[in-house]
């Protein structure tokens, strides 16, 4: 099994505005710029490191 592109994002993520679970597809995973589809907003993650580094953080956090 080919190991996974660094430079994509998971196909699975939840949304940094209102945490809607969001599957992605290809061009939007290599792109990084996607609309939720449960709020609508725009996200786009390609020249902001840190709000995708704060996105990968949010997602490892286990619900208490």
């Amino acid at each position: 099994m080919p190991s996974p592109d660094p430079d994509l994002l998971p196909e699975t993520i939840r949304c940094p505005f209102c945490n809607a679970r969001m599957d992605l597809y290809q061009e939007e995973r290599a792109g990084k710029k996607f609309e939720c589809p449960a709020c609508n907003r725009e996200i786009d993650l390609r020249n902001t490191p840190s709000q995708l580094t704060n996105m990968f953080a949010r997602m490892g956090k286990k619900d208490k």
